[in-house]
């Protein structure tokens, strides 16, 4: 099944772990946006083949506070968690 799984560490300081299931290769996307929607890092954004994996968010230079990670396979998923960077 398509998933985006829960960011472990969370909160974290200074990197966090996503991990996106996929049931087929697939087209997916990635990206981790701050509170004012600004697109700051970018995990994925290739075409993946199927199974578990795990993307890493280092957040190294940022600053503390609520962040956002998107994971978007076109047709089958669209899924947003929001993360807490803690310094």
């Amino acid at each position: 099944e398509y998933a985006l799984e829960a960011a472990y560490p969370n909160p974290f300081n200074p990197s966090t772990t996503v991990y996106v299931g996929l049931p087929e290769a697939a087209d997916l996307t990635v990206g981790v946006y701050n509170v004012l929607g600004q697109q700051v890092a970018v995990l994925a954004s290739d075409r993946m083949n199927a199974g578990r994996h795990a993307l890493t968010f280092d957040a190294h230079g940022l600053a503390s506070g609520l962040y956002f990670i998107r994971a978007t396979v076109p047709g089958h998923l669209s899924q947003v968690q929001k993360v807490m960077l803690v310094r």
